[in-house]
């Protein structure tokens, strides 16, 4: 997440989402092959809090859309 930092501090913004995109991807996957296929729900909602969180200074009105009406309740229906 330091590239990420480092992009927004510089308002890189295809940096941001290429480096986010692409680290939250290799953690998702890290996760997947390590659990052998038995992922939890919530930590995959996790993964999308972060992504949303990461994504809400440059795109907030579709960020805020996917918080309240995608993430908020599914995370209530785990």
């Amino acid at each position: 997440m330091k590239a990420v930092n480092t992009a927004y501090a510089e308002m890189k913004i295809r940096n941001v989402l290429i480096h986010a995109f692409s680290e939250l991807n290799e953690l998702k996957e890290s996760y997947r092959i390590a659990s052998g296929g038995n992922i939890n729900p919530k930590t995959m909602f996790r993964i999308l809090e972060t992504l949303i969180t990461l994504l809400n200074p440059i795109i907030p009105l579709f960020c805020q859309y996917q918080w309240e009406s995608v993430l908020v309740p599914a995370l209530k229906k785990c």
